[in-house]
């Protein structure tokens, strides 16, 4: 959902769309937090045609390594996320 646009931008598909974003920084899991609202599923919970394993993690003080395996029978991505704290 979005307002046409009365000045698009050179390039812009059309119909160019203008989409405001009232929330400022309450966006997905931000929005849950701040309200105390319990979602329908997990935050990064994704769904997939395939299965993926995560091994040989190394942690350190500014890095973090790991590997990740498609170990499904469809081929696909993932996307790691890393949820870091300051100390």
């Amino acid at each position: 959902p979005g307002l046409p646009d009365p000045a698009p931008p050179k390039g812009c598909a059309d119909p160019c769309l203008r989409v405001f974003y009232d929330e400022k920084l309450e966006v997905g899991y931000r929005r849950y937090d701040s309200h105390n609202i319990e979602p329908a599923y997990a935050f990064g919970h994704g769904r997939s045609y395939t299965s993926f394993v995560y091994g040989n993690l190394t942690v350190s003080l500014s890095q973090v390594t790991f590997d990740v395996r498609n170990i499904g029978g469809v081929a696909g991505a993932e996307v790691a996320q890393l949820y870091v704290v300051p100390p």
